[in-house]
């Protein structure tokens, strides 16, 4: 059960080269961004699912979310990092390559 509205890669870039002209502006930006678009864990738990399952879900959404605006941006040359609340091992296991990309512009 996906949310009625969907960010295309298209808005995707644009957003970026919008956060880029700031960034090369001389102004430090910070987006929060949230998952609504995949799923909305409220509306899941609504529709029958366990409301931590649900909860779980719409987290990861968000964090899908920003994993996709950080690659964006990346892509086009803008240093991002992402951080997040909660602490989940087992996910930042899955999402290795920005860890690394920090630790080596640090000089690790």
């Amino acid at each position: 059960m996906a949310a009625t509205a969907s960010a295309s890669t298209q808005d995707l870039q644009a957003v970026a080269e919008e956060i880029a002209e700031v960034v090369r502006a001389g102004i430090e930006v910070c987006v929060v961004v949230g998952g609504g678009n995949i799923f909305r864990g409220a509306a899941l738990a609504e529709a029958g699912l366990e409301r931590t399952s649900a909860d779980y879900m719409g987290m990861l959404a968000t964090v899908m979310n920003a994993i996709a605006v950080q690659a964006a941006l990346e892509k086009i040359g803008v240093f991002t990092r992402v951080h997040r609340r909660s602490r989940w091992r087992r996910l930042r296991a899955l999402h290795p390559a920005s860890r690394l990309r920090h630790l080596e512009r640090a000089g690790w």
